[in-house]
C-alpha cells in the first residue's frame, strides 16, 4: 500500500478533497534534486479544510480518479504558516518611493 503526506489543495466536493504530494529525486546524469508534484482524489471522512497537512493511504477505487483515503491529519494548516511568513516580512521591508519628486 501506497501511503504519503500532501496538503490539501481543495475540499470543495461532498466527501472528497484534492491533496498535494511533493517528492524529491536524483536526476540520473546531472545529479541535480529535482521536485515533482502529484495531484490526487481522496476520500475524506475526516472534513479538513484546505491547507491542512495530512497523510493518504491507497486503498481500492471509489471512482474513475478517486483511489486514496485521508488516514491522519499531520500538523496545522498552511495558511496559517503562509500569513505568519507574510506578516514577519512586512514588518521588516520598507515601502518603496514610487514616484520622484521635481
Amino acid at each position: 500500500m501506497k501511503v504519503f503526506k500532501g496538503h490539501v489543495i481543495s475540499a470543495k466536493l461532498p466527501k472528497t478533497a484534492t491533496v498535494l504530494v511533493e517528492r524529491y529525486f536524483v536526476h540520473p546524469v546531472y545529479q541535480k534534486r529535482i521536485r515533482r508534484t502529484d495531484k490526487y482524489l481522496c476520500h475524506d471522512e475526516l472534513g479538513v479544510k484546505e491547507g491542512e497537512a495530512v497523510t493518504i493511504q491507497e486503498c481500492r477505487p471509489m471512482s474513475v480518479r478517486k483511489h486514496f483515503v485521508i488516514t491522519a491529519r499531520t500538523s496545522q494548516t498552511m495558511e496559517v504558516e503562509k500569513t505568519a511568513k507574510v506578516e514577519k516580512q512586512a514588518e521588516t521591508t520598507k515601502p518603496k518611493r514610487t514616484t520622484k519628486k521635481k
